[in-house]
């Protein structure tokens, strides 16, 4: 999924700024085809006034795209992606998923992702049925929410789409990422970033404050300590998972011997030590937030 993009306008020459925003996204897209993914999904809403969706404060200047124009934009590179030979085929939301409908369809077909918007409105439509007056059986509350769901792909077809990468079948990777997968807390989820980034005053209304605070976030980058996924406290980190996704503070792993690299059932314990730096950080991280982004219609 590709739920949110940010750019500020200050790429030159800019005549050749859409064609390398092209690129950027068309290349993106030929890596995961080429790493098996069958399909991109993409959210098109631009942000409102005064909203900023990754990067603080944007120039005063800028345009913002309106809803029409971003969607034309967006058509624009799915063009540019077929003739690349990347993209096999693009459905809005009302043809992949009310083509062959059955009811129940919706809540199948549709891909929760964190960040985007139909998780929190299908939450959203069953609290208030559930807190309805008069009592629902759950089949009735699933043709009332099939109802909902769509009259809203028929409201908004034209802002979500299915990018159709790969067959749907029979599909094997033609390439490998051997790379290690480097994780940074900071860039967990664009609300923290935009957080961290407001607090500490990392604007991009110019060109100079773009520069000044793109040289903060990359020194941020090499000197923030491992902080526990569950106390948020600075930490020597504990890798209690195999990919290194969940990362814990001795204290909160009940772990005592940092020196141990254990082998247990094919699951791996992981001990990796790092220096904490001496900066009293705590105020530069805001508890974590999992909600999902109120979705604007």
């Amino acid at each position: 999924m590709i739920a949110y993009l940010d750019t500020v306008q200050y790429f030159k020459p800019k005549e050749y700024r859409r064609r390398v925003y092209f690129e950027l996204l068309i290349g993106y897209l030929e890596y995961m085809k080429e790493l098996g993914f069958k399909q991109a999904y993409i959210w098109a809403s631009p942000p409102g006034k005064g909203n900023d969706y990754i990067l603080n404060t944007h120039p005063k200047h800028q345009h913002n795209l309106t809803q029409s124009e971003l969607v034309e934009w967006y058509k624009k590179l799915f063009r540019h992606g077929i003739g690349e030979g990347v993209i096999k085929k693009i459905q809005n939301i009302k043809e992949e998923i009310l083509s062959d409908y059955k009811i129940g369809d919706e809540m199948i077909k549709l891909p929760y992702m964190d960040g985007d918007n139909w998780p929190g409105v299908i939450e959203e439509k069953l609290i208030t049925m559930s807190n309805a007056k008069s009592a629902k059986t759950n089949e009735e509350m699933k043709l009332s929410l099939s109802i909902y769901l769509r009259d809203l792909f028929q409201k908004h077809a034209e802002e979500f789409f299915f990018l159709h990468l790969n067959d749907a079948v029979n599909t094997s990777p033609t390439t490998r990422d051997d790379n290690e997968q480097v994780d940074y807390q900071l860039f967990s989820s664009r609300e923290l970033f935009l957080d961290v980034s407001s607090q500490h005053h990392w604007e991009f209304t110019n060109v100079r404050r773009a520069k000044f605070s793109t040289i903060c976030i990359i020194h941020e980058l090499t000197k923030l300590p491992y902080r526990c996924d569950k106390c948020y406290e600075p930490c020597i980190c504990v890798c209690i998972s195999p990919d290194n996704a969940l990362e814990l503070c001795e204290k909160c792993s009940n772990h005592t011997h940092l020196e141990k690299e254990r082998f247990d059932n094919n699951q791996v314990t992981m001990i990796r030590q790092t220096p904490i730096t001496t900066m009293d950080q705590q105020s530069f991280y805001p508890v974590r937030s999992d909600s999902v982004s109120e979705a604007v219609w």
